[in-house]
């Protein structure tokens, strides 16, 4: 997943990047922050507790901004944030799953790099997927 639509907004984040080390009461990140498509803000957390700073973006002031700039949308900037760090790090050879709300990992085979070359990786890929949706999972790779 790497959109969120918070009060009927469609926001995303880009150039995610991540820093574990660093984060202590929050995540420490920072992201291009994209509402249906287009670049609006920077932002970034410096991961010692508080809010999440957001720059308005090359070209636009403050003021067009604000609608992004509260509580309720900053909260699921840092949770879009977090998974978005949870799909990197674990989709090398696992399947990241979300259902009801939780985030899952379902290990493959082998690495998705290795079962790319397998001749029927299309079929199993497929079976798999369906799978996960008929028991109600979305599947977040992106490197399907």
């Amino acid at each position: 997943m790497s959109e969120l639509n918070v009060k009927n907004l469609n926001l995303s984040l880009k150039n995610l990047k991540f820093h574990e080390d660093m984060s202590e009461e929050t995540p420490c990140f920072s992201a291009d922050l994209y509402e249906d498509g287009k670049l609006i803000a920077h932002v970034r957390n410096d991961g010692h507790g508080g809010c999440n700073r957001i720059d308005a973006a090359n070209g636009l002031k403050h003021k067009d901004i604000g609608h992004v700039c509260d509580m309720d949308t900053d909260c699921y900037i840092m949770e879009l944030a977090e998974e978005l760090n949870f799909i990197k790090k674990n989709q090398g050879s696992k399947f990241v799953l979300k259902k009801d709300g939780n985030e899952y990992t379902q290990k493959a085979p082998k690495s998705f790099a290795q079962c790319k070359k397998a001749p029927n990786y299309k079929e199993w890929l497929q079976k798999k997927l369906d799978t996960f949706k008929k028991e109600g999972y979305e599947v977040l790779n992106t490197n399907l």
